[in-house]
C-alpha cells in the first residue's frame, strides 16, 4: 500500500511546452485558492457582525462585508490566474 501511495505521490504530468507539473504543485495551487476565498470572508464578515453590533444594524453590514470579501476574493483569483498563465508560455 505503500508503494502505491510513493508512487502516486511521485508522479509527475508532462506539459506540452515542457515543463513538469506535479500534483503536489497541484494540492498546493488549490490549497492556495481556497485560503483566497476563505480567509477575506471569514475576516470581512466577522468585522461586519461587529459593525453591526456597534450600530445596531443587524444585516447591513454583515451583507456588505460579504460582497467586499467576495469582490476582493475575485480580484485575488483573478491575480493568480494571469500568473499562472504568465509562467506557463514558452
Amino acid at each position: 500500500m505503500f508503494e502505491k501511495l510513493k508512487k502516486l505521490k511521485d508522479l509527475k504530468i508532462k506539459k506540452t511546452n515542457g515543463t513538469d507539473f506535479s500534483y503536489n504543485t497541484l494540492a498546493y495551487t488549490m490549497g492556495e485558492v481556497g485560503l483566497i476565498i476563505a480567509l477575506p470572508l471569514v475576516f470581512f464578515v466577522l468585522i461586519g457582525i461587529k459593525i453591526d453590533q456597534i450600530f445596531k444594524t443587524t444585516p447591513l453590514f454583515i451583507i456588505v462585508s460579504m460582497f467586499f470579501a467576495i469582490f476582493l476574493s475575485t480580484m485575488a483569483l483573478k491575480k493568480k490566474i494571469k500568473g499562472l498563465n504568465n509562467t506557463n508560455k514558452v
